[in-house]
């Protein structure tokens, strides 16, 4: 009987010891950081806390994440490298940063050891914007034209851009496509990069502009007043060519009698 009690006791004291030790230490850490030099400050309170897991064999119980949408859970578990009940003794945040960090996905990574059971991780990834074609492979890229990871049938909702050189101009093309991002025009469906030096954009409604070499987006507000006043990109196959300066002009689709009109 008298083993039995004492297994049936044991986590009660030992839940008592953490709840002493750390309160114990509190109290040190407040009075000792009185006296320990700003410089060193960090440092104290590092040793100090890996003192306090040593002390109550801290263990993780709670993993709590935030932000993750893109990313694989099991990368991020991967990545992380602790699940539940391991050790928190010597864990390092910092490493585990950096390795959620390397993942794809991920911009920045805040990971913190909260005594006695708990490690946070809080997640800032990409957005991804468009895709991207380079060399007969589509990647998804963020609003500065960074390659996110590849992808096949993946996130098709988004604007194909593409062309030989696309890639080294992509991140203004998706600035003038978020610039442009409002109810006047259809959704932007693919933007092509003709011959190193313009664009022709197509839209879902499969209208398409040819914007010129030269300030396209000013050409944008032009397409804009054009599609509010004759709806010109609702004109499936139809072609905007707004290269011109002194001349707006409609290609009208192959199967039509007038091939062509100016605006």
């Amino acid at each position: 009987m008298t083993n039995d009690k004492r297994r049936i006791k044991e986590p009660l004291r030992l839940k008592m010891k953490k709840r002493l030790v750390i309160g114990a230490v509190g109290l040190i850490i407040v009075g000792g950081a009185s006296y320990a030099s700003l410089s060193h400050l960090p440092t104290w309170l590092a040793g100090m806390e890996e003192f306090i897991a040593k002390t109550i064999d801290a263990r993780v119980e709670h993993i709590l994440v935030e932000g993750v949408k893109y990313t694989p859970k099991q990368d991020m578990a991967t990545a992380l490298g602790l699940s539940k009940g391991d050790s928190l003794v010597g864990f390092d945040a910092k490493v585990a940063r950096d390795r959620l960090e390397d993942l794809p996905w991920v911009r920045d990574a805040v990971v913190e050891r909260k005594l006695p059971s708990t490690v946070t991780v809080k997640l800032y990834e990409y957005h991804p914007i468009a895709r991207l074609e380079v060399e007969n492979q589509i990647w998804v890229v963020e609003k500065t034209g960074t390659r996110i990871v590849p992808v096949e049938n993946e996130f098709t909702d988004l604007p194909l851009i593409k062309g030989e050189g696309a890639d080294a101009e992509a991140a203004d093309m998706i600035m003038l496509l978020q610039m442009e991002r409002d109810a006047s025009l259809p959704k932007v469906a693919e933007a092509t990069y003709i011959g190193n030096r313009r664009w022709n954009l197509g839209f879902e409604t499969g209208g398409w502009v040819m914007l010129p070499e030269e300030n396209p987006a000013k050409a944008m507000e032009i397409l804009k007043k054009l599609q509010k006043s004759k709806r010109v990109l609702d004109i499936d196959g139809g072609m905007v060519d707004l290269r011109l300066e002194d001349r707006i002009v409609l290609r009208m689709p192959p199967n039509t009698k007038k091939k062509e009109r100016s605006l």
